[in-house]
């Protein structure tokens, strides 16, 4: 999740609309839920991205990722989005509104077959770079009952897109994919959006304080973080410096420094403009994507690895920083792999704060550090039953 999707949700907690009366809990259940991993998640050729555990096909829903169609699309897709009704608008809004608890993600009822979801992505660039769209609109039902796998249909509750027991026509993948731009186009028109993004400009377009580090030594804190991270040089690279209010670390505003290794490989630090703190840090290799592969599970190996992840601590912090406990945690789907390929181990501090440091299995490395300023409450409501998450969690030291 980006920084202005998670501002969007904010605003639309406080926007009065025609909504039902568990809206707020839910907005409020989401942003409780949603975890920092989604930060680097980025938006793949459409709207929608494929997991084998449960199928998701989008979080475009509450999460509100911004629909910005590719410069060969505006003059189709703007044009059809322009004339969607302000009736129409408001249905879409209510159908993330509507949803229970836990389902803000659009799902389908089987897994797709690899010739569907080639099909999907090649009739995804058509309608966006060829006009080709539908002739009639997705079935939308307040319940599917006994769904016979004869039809396509999209019930409102659980925001499941029901699919035939066959292979889906091309008008059919049609209507899923104009009901996804419609959506996301409608939830971008709202109130909400509107002013996170007006909010996000307004921040983006902040300057530092007197009482704030310089640019100059931010530079110099991330690269010094950074080689101790990645052990590169980061004198080498180029630099692009950039101070933002729009994410805030500790109450202080942020300088992201990006260092370019070469055309292919950068590195991105996060620092606290107010004291020079770490916020996060993280690699990026065009072509990789650090949560596309699952990986078998080998417990042995990711409690041993633990080690790894205190010797980078201690190489990036220092000695003196104490530890109070680490912890190594991990998901696991129903065929026994880990399914996006990503062991965390979170460094506890004794504030309560943590750094979590994420290694990915099939890369075999540490590409990722995030810090989290309420580890501890967090992990208080997970043991009180207030918060769940899906993951194994091994206490280690």
């Amino acid at each position: 999740m980006n920084k202005i999707d998670k501002r969007i949700m904010e605003l639309a907690k406080q926007t009065k609309c025609p909504v039902n009366e568990g809206y707020e809990e839910r907005m409020d259940q989401l942003l409780s839920t949603l975890e920092k991993e989604e930060i680097m998640t980025q938006r793949k050729e459409s709207a929608a991205f494929f997991t084998k555990a449960g199928y998701v096909v989008g979080i475009i829903a509450a999460i509100l990722v911004l629909y910005i169609p590719t410069s060969a699309a505006i003059d189709y897709v703007q044009k059809r989005m322009s004339e969607i009704s302000e009736n129409d608008r408001e249905m879409y809004e209510e159908l993330v509104s509507n949803a229970v608890p836990g389902t803000e993600a659009i799902t389908y009822s089987r897994e797709l077959s690899e010739e569907e979801k080639e099909q999907y992505k090649t009739l995804w660039k058509k309608y966006e770079e060829s006009g080709l769209f539908p002739t009639g609109e997705i079935e939308i039902v307040d319940t599917a009952g006994e769904h016979d796998g004869s039809s396509l249909l999209y019930e409102i509750p659980t925001r499941i897109i029901y699919l035939p027991e066959r292979t889906l026509t091309e008008e059919e993948w049609l209507q899923i994919i104009d009901f996804y731009h419609k959506e996301d186009y409608s939830l971008q028109q709202s109130d909400s959006a509107k002013q996170a993004r007006e909010e996000q400009e307004k921040a983006e377009n902040a300057s530092p304080g007197e009482d704030m580090i310089s640019e100059d030594m931010a530079v110099n804190i991330a690269s010094d973080y950074m080689e101790r991270m990645f052990a590169a040089d980061p004198e080498a690279m180029e630099k692009e410096t950039d101070y933002s209010e729009d994410y805030v670390i500790e109450g202080s505003g942020t300088y992201q420094i990006v260092f370019y290794e070469n055309d292919t490989t950068s590195y991105v630090v996060d620092i606290n403009a107010q004291d020079g703190t770490l916020g996060n840090m993280w690699l990026q290799k065009e072509g990789t994507d650090f949560y596309e592969k699952p990986a078998p599970i080998n417990k042995e190996f990711f409690i041993e690895n633990y080690k790894r992840a205190k010797e980078l601590f201690i190489n990036i912090f220092g000695s003196d920083l104490e530890i109070a406990g680490i912890t190594c945690e991990y998901k696991e789907d129903e065929e026994g792999n880990v399914p996006h390929g990503n062991v965390l181990y979170y460094v506890e501090m004794p504030d309560g704060a943590a750094y979590r440091f994420q290694y990915n299995v099939e890369q075999d490395i540490f590409w990722m550090v995030l810090h989290y300023s309420n580890y501890r409450t967090e992990k208080q409501l997970e043991e009180e039953g207030i918060r769940e998450r899906e993951r194994v969690v091994i206490p280690i030291e």
